[in-house]
């Protein structure tokens, strides 16, 4: 199986399989969304647009590390089958 030969043609998406979670994940993503909600509806308008900016940029910076990851693993991999 040639995998960078499906990954080039498109066979292979990375990006769909990762969007999988595991049931405990899944759970977890669960309880964390109720337990964002309870604080939110706790929280004056200002305070939660703050908390709102907060995760978008910590989201942002998760985005970013992974990504680097993934390009450094990716790298890693091509220079294993030379």
């Amino acid at each position: 199986m040639d995998v960078l030969k499906f990954l080039f043609g498109g066979d292979i998406r990375p990006f769909e399989q990762s969007g999988r979670l595991t049931p405990e994940a899944s759970e977890l993503m669960q309880e964390v969304v109720k337990q964002e909600e309870q604080l939110l509806s706790q929280l004056d308008e200002n305070t939660a647009e703050t908390l709102r900016t907060y995760q978008a940029g910590k989201d942002e910076v998760n985005y970013l590390v992974t990504l680097k990851h993934f390009k450094d693993a990716f790298i890693l991999g091509a220079r294993m089958i030379e």
